[in-house]
């Protein structure tokens, strides 16, 4: 039922979105996405050395976090990777987000489609930081 209201909300905002938004469209996805996520409870399904699996309340998001492995970590520079699935009746798409050592470097790239968002404002880094932090409190 909350995903059904969360779909409903995603398809009147973009209804309602005028076609010369102030903001990007890209910074209006994070913010549809930080949405949902921020409303969702999470669950640490499985949790190893360097990864861990999160699954929602309702089962209808899952994450796996995981460090950036040695050749991540030299040859680009990532710290962590987040990859997020959003699969219920009603809305299906995923996001992988890749968090760099740069802490103002954070992409995002949406799962089947061809954008990618490189976070370049103060409260989009925010943001995505924050989602970090909240998957890595889970884990404590």
């Amino acid at each position: 039922m909350q995903m059904r209201k969360m779909f409903f909300l995603i398809v009147t905002a973009s209804i309602l979105m005028p076609l010369s938004a102030p903001a990007s469209t890209e910074q209006l996805g994070i913010g549809v996405f930080d949405y949902i996520i921020s409303r969702t409870d999470f669950n640490v399904e499985t949790c190893e050395a360097y990864s861990c699996n999160y699954v929602s309340t309702d089962k209808t998001i899952k994450m796996e976090l995981r460090r950036a492995n040695l050749a991540e970590h030299n040859g680009k520079d990532l710290n962590f990777l987040l990859d997020i699935d959003f699969d219920s009746k009603l809305f299906k798409s995923g996001l992988l987000v890749r968090y760099y050592n740069d802490k103002d470097l954070i992409r995002v790239f949406i799962k089947r489609s061809s954008i990618t968002i490189e976070a370049t404002r103060r409260d989009e880094i925010t943001t995505l930081q924050s989602w970090l932090k909240n998957v890595l409190s889970l884990v404590k």
